[in-house]
Order: C-alpha cells, then sequence, then structure tokens
C-alpha cells in the first residue's frame, strides 16, 4: 500500500500520490512522545472573512471577543465553514481512494487549531486513537498524516 522509507531518529516517511490528492505520512520517532495522529489538511475550498474583518475594523479597530456579539458570531460562522471545508476534503479523498480510506478507516476526527502547535500555526484533526503503519521494521505509530489536493484540481 504505503511505501516507508526510514528517516533519521527512527522515524518512517512514506509519500503517496494520485490523481487528485498527495498523502504523506510521518511514524514516530524515537524522541516523539506518544499521542493520538494528527490529519492535516490543505487545498479545501477557501472561505472569505473580508466581510468579517471589515465589521471587526469599523468603529474604532478591533475589539476583544464578546465586545460586538455580531462580529464574533460572523467570525463563528465562518470558522465553522472552514472546518466544514477540510473536512469535505478528506471525506473526498477517501471515497476517491482505497488506500486513504484503508489508512483513515472509520476514526473519529475532532478539529484544533492547535493540534500541532500550542500557538494555534498548525490546525488539524485529531484522530480518536493512534494508527500504525507497517514497516520493515515492523508495525509503527504513525504521528502525522497530511493530505493535500493537487493544484491542477
Amino acid at each position: 500500500m504505503f511505501a516507508f522509507t526510514k528517516g533519521h531518529n527512527g522515524a518512517w516517511y512514506a509519500n503517496y500520490d494520485n490523481d487528485n490528492f498527495k498523502v504523506t505520512i510521518h511514524t514516530r520517532a524515537w524522541d516523539d512522545k506518544a499521542t493520538k495522529t494528527r490529519l492535516y489538511i490543505s487545498g479545501e475550498a477557501e472561505v472569505d472573512f473580508t466581510a468579517a474583518y471589515e465589521a471587526d475594523s469599523a468603529d474604532g479597530g478591533p475589539k476583544q471577543r464578546g465586545e460586538r456579539l455580531e462580529v464574533d458570531k460572523l467570525f463563528d460562522r465562518l470558522n465553522r465553514q472552514v472546518v466544514r471545508n477540510k473536512k469535505a476534503l478528506v471525506l473526498e479523498a477517501k471515497d476517491g481512494d482505497a488506500a486513504v480510506a484503508d489508512l483513515l478507516g472509520d476514526l473519529k476526527m475532532t478539529f484544533s487549531r492547535k493540534a500541532g502547535c500550542g500557538c494555534g500555526c498548525s490546525p488539524a484533526f485529531i484522530l480518536d486513537g493512534m494508527l500504525t503503519a507497517d514497516t520493515e521494521q515492523g508495525a509503527k505509530p504513525v504521528t502525522s498524516i497530511w493530505i493535500e489536493r493537487n493544484k491542477e484540481n
């Protein structure tokens, strides 16, 4: 299914391309902490935040959350759409490719803005459990999976 190559620190890596998606898988290195698998998504449909930014900048500039409930609701609605778009891309990848469907299975996915880093720079889905990958050295825990829509699609 996926051809793994040995990396540094005991980690294994696999890259898989089909016509629509590129999938990259990283297994746990010897110095990685045991955690649930993270699923990073890119290439989903964009959400236009222009109206929210304009509303937030009105009346003297941005305010703290809670000071303008209508602006907070607008940002919340747009952020939920971002998550729906990411989830739709995951489902499209699973429906379009048996290897991706087998890899992800039916595990529950929970979106987190801080899945990869506490500052929020790497949002991802946290899978309900640790996936494993078959490598030359046996089954290894998968820490991260990236699914990226190919640019021409």
